[in-house]
């Protein structure tokens, strides 16, 4: 067995991304020190504009119209003596205009009551002398609604005849705004989908916990993760899967009300906060709507797919009282809905933390298996329909918790592969069971194959001739006494990649079969291609072959079609002497089964090659 995640060049996208996005970080923080250092300098313009209004007219005239900031000179009734162009440019008004007082008040002063009660007494403290600085901030609203932002410093200037003046200067701050802005953005919302990210989504939902604590009102969480994303993403592409999450936010958004939340918490998991509802239907109700939303076709390159989500739903205060445990409790909720099939929502339920609990000292277990040498192969016969000579043994893994006894692989390879702990237990696998072949071979018993499987999850086509080659070197087994079994979705998941891996090992003399065969995505185009050698009947279809006339047809089609194709047919599941008739009737090559033997550990195989001499004629 093997394992692929098939990520590609993530890595390197997301490195792109991160240094792109301090790029602009390091322009605007230069830009921001550039500006606060002309801000410095409002200080020195107002001396300078003193020193030059008390030598000439002429110098004064120089300053005031050939520096960069905007400029009003006031006296203390705010009466404007002489304004520059680069103040009627910042503020957005026409030099034609006629300023005077209450023109004035109106542009620096900020519409909100208390700020500008606030300005205007400042503006008297300047005034009346009390006060040598007062700096503050304003928007200005130009032609065609573009905004600037004003940086304001209100100061003081002595003439020689003790009389003094005021001088409004107006930095432009508008890039420096700009880049708070965009340094505001980075910080806290999604770059990808303009939604809040993780940071900003925590921070509402205790906004909003506290509001419905202190309210009394109830508050829903749901969490929403998308089915099968990783496999579109790798075989749609990176940019494919990019325009597919922004898609589902803005799918996810139109469901909702304008009072609740959509948020990215990374990669293809979001969430919305209810943040006031009735009871806990609503709930369901906005989640089926989600759910339904999500499920409807998307286009992409040309090409339209479907796509299926799983929702975990809490409560609050029920299902719990603070951030971190609503997540939590959300979080297991969202994966008993993902264990239910696509498309599914659930609440949460007390039962769920325990289950997690359980597959959490599961899933330590598993990593300390194998150095503690806790997996055992059985092993299960595979019998030719012709002499009924054992031609073959597959390797079925079984796990022997030192606590719990034997673990079914139905229960324990799901986890692995979840994990990606499916890696290391695949090699293992696969080296374990040419060991053994190659130790029954020197034992003197018949040579056979020995099956192991590859499941699609397992499948990483660049390492796994190498590994593969490596593990029959390592165990001295000739490479014709190995065979292979693979699922249609490892198949169909890169035909074309596939097929010359599959070349190769054929090549090398490696037996191929199709595991599962039916169950899958069968396709006629792609099994002539392939350089297989058997397809393996799943046991579904043997089970009522007998009384189910859609299910032995099945397999009579099946069995015709590898004839025609030249394949072999290996039958899974054969418990009775009715269907092993059956199978031979339509001429199926070899049968797998209880009616022969369950799987066995080493000595039992060992001892049913002794008692048979490798042929089942007894049972025929």
């Amino acid at each position: 067995m093997f394992h692929g995640m098939g990520i590609g060049n993530s890595n390197d996208k997301v490195f792109l991304k991160i240094s792109n996005q301090q790029r602009i970080i390091n322009k605007q923080v230069k830009q921001i020190s550039t500006i606060n250092q002309q801000l410095s300098e409002t200080v020195l313009m107002s001396k300078q504009l003193e020193e030059a209004l008390n030598t000439s007219k002429e110098s004064f005239r120089k300053v005031f119209e050939d520096g960069q900031l905007g400029l009003v000179l006031v006296d203390n009734d705010l009466n404007p003596i002489k304004a520059n162009d680069n103040f009627f440019q910042l503020v957005g008004i026409s030099p034609k205009e006629k300023l005077d007082s209450n023109k004035l008040l109106n542009i620096f002063l900020p519409e909100e009551t208390e700020k500008r009660q606030e300005n205007e007494k400042n503006f008297q403290e300047i005034f009346q002398g009390r006060l040598p600085l007062y700096k503050f901030e304003k928007c200005f609203t130009c032609p065609e609604n573009t905004i600037t932002w004003g940086d304001i410093t209100l100061t003081r200037i002595s003439k020689q005849d003790n009389s003094d003046l005021c001088l409004f200067m107006i930095q432009d701050i508008t890039e420096n705004k700009k880049s708070q802005q965009r340094l505001k953005e980075l910080a806290h919302f999604d770059s990808l989908t303009g939604l809040p990210n993780r940071m900003q989504f925590l921070d509402i939902l205790g906004h909003d916990l506290e509001m419905a604590r202190r309210n009394k009102y109830i508050l829903s969480l749901l969490l929403v993760d998308l089915d099968r994303f990783k496999y579109l993403n790798d075989s749609l592409g990176h940019e494919s899967g990019d325009q597919l999450l922004i898609q589902v936010g803005k799918r996810i958004k139109t469901t909702l009300r304008n009072s609740d939340t959509v948020a990215r918490l990374g990669s293809d998991e979001f969430t919305a906060i209810l943040s006031k509802i009735a009871n806990k239907e609503d709930a369901a109700l906005v989640a089926r709507k989600v759910l339904k939303e999500l499920s409807k076709p998307y286009k992409l390159n040309n090409q339209e797919l479907s796509l299926g989500a799983s929702l975990g739903i809490v409560v609050f205060p029920f299902d719990g009282v603070d951030v971190r445990s609503l997540l939590a409790n959300a979080d297991a909720a969202m994966n008993h809905a993902k264990e239910s099939g696509s498309n599914h929502f659930q609440f949460y339920t007390p039962e769920m933390n325990t289950d997690a609990l359980e597959k959490l000292k599961m899933e330590n277990d598993l990593r300390l298996a194998i150095e503690r040498n806790e997996f055992v192969l059985h092993f299960q016969p595979q019998i030719s329909a012709k002499n009924w000579r054992i031609v073959g043994i597959e390797a079925l893994i079984r796990w022997q918790h030192p606590e719990m006894g034997f673990i079914p692989p139905g229960i324990f390879i799901p986890l692995a592969e979840e994990t990606g702990l499916i890696i290391e237990i695949g090699k293992w696998v696969l080296k374990t069971a040419c060991a053994i072949n190659k130790e029954l071979q020197n034992k003197g018993f018949p040579h056979i194959r020995v099956a192991v499987n590859v499941a699609s999850s397992q499948f990483k086509p660049q390492n796994l001739v190498k590994t593969v080659t490596t593990i029959l070197s390592d165990t001295n087994l000739e490479p014709k006494y190995l065979e292979l079994e693979l699922t249609e979705s490892v198949i169909i998941k890169d035909v074309d990649i596939t097929i010359n891996i599959l070349n190769e090992m054929k090549e090398m003399g490696i037996h191929l079969s199709i595991d599962d065969f039916g169950t899958g995505y069968s396709s006629l185009n792609y099994l002539k291609r392939l350089p297989i050698t058997t397809l393996k009947i799943d046991r579904s279809f043997i089970n009522d072959i007998e009384d189910d006339p859609d299910g032995s047809a099945i397999v009579k089609a099946i069995i015709a079609m590898a004839q025609n194709l030249k394949l072999k047919t290996i039958a899974e599941g054969v418990e009775t002497k009715e269907q092993l008739k059956f199978l031979c009737t339509y001429g199926c090559d070899e049968i797998q089964g209880y009616y022969f033997s369950k799987p066995l550990p080493f000595e039992d195989i060992c001892q049913m090659l002794l008692d048979t001499e490798g042929f089942y004629t007894s049972k025929v």
